[in-house]
Order: C-alpha cells, then structure tokens, then sequence
C-alpha cells in the first residue's frame, strides 16, 4: 500500500491531497503539475525525516547498550561473578543495556526497512 501523497498549500500552507482541484481550507485552485511535484518533494522530506530519527535511535541505543555493558562488565571483573540480578545494581544495569539494545533494533529494523522503499 502505498503513501498518501501530499502537500502544502501555497495560499495557506495547510497539507492538502496531491489529487485535490482545490484547497480544501482556504479554497485555492491547485495546478495538478505543481501539486504532482510539491508532492514528490514533501515526500523526500519526510523520507529524511524518518531515517534521522531512525539514525538517532541506532546511536542512542548503540551508546546505551555499551554504557550498560560496560558497567556489567566492570562489576564482573571486581567482583568475579557475573552479575545476575543478585544486587541492588544489577537489575537496573540489566534494563539500560537491554533497553539500549531493543533501541538499536528498532532504528536498525527502520533504516534497513527504509533502504528497500
């Protein structure tokens, strides 16, 4: 299924239908060329748009993810014990790294579902 295609008015700015005669707020006459292209460039926008966001949740997951690894990981080297929930501190080192990783996930699923558009 493909996207809705839209666009600003140039009278009032509000986002019309590509398809639209006319604004349907302001009740300009639109040119089926000029709404075509505006269209096609609202579309690329909101393309980057999305694989911005999906950019930033890879990065901040990816940094999430390794401040709670890290933190793990020195707690093993002190201790000895992998850790487990055992502690107070555990747990919630536990949910950043595994939030970090479901954050990646998503941005990563998003930017590799964008590619195939």
């Amino acid at each position: 299924m493909g996207r809705a295609k839209v666009f600003q008015c140039p009278a009032c700015r509000e986002y019309i239908s590509a398809d639209a005669k006319f604004c349907r707020f302001c009740s300009t006459l639109v040119d089926a060329q000029t709404a075509t292209l505006a269209a096609e460039e609202q579309g690329n926008e909101n393309k980057l748009y999305r694989r911005k966001q999906f950019v930033k949740h890879v990065k901040l997951g990816g940094t999430v993810f390794a401040i709670g690894a890290a933190a793990l990981t020195f707690i093993y080297f002190q201790t000895g014990v992998f850790p487990l929930g055992e502690s107070s501190i555990d747990i919630p080192l536990w949910g950043l790294t595994l939030s970090g990783v479901g954050d990646f996930l998503y941005g990563l699923a998003g930017l590799v579902g964008r590619f195939w558009e």
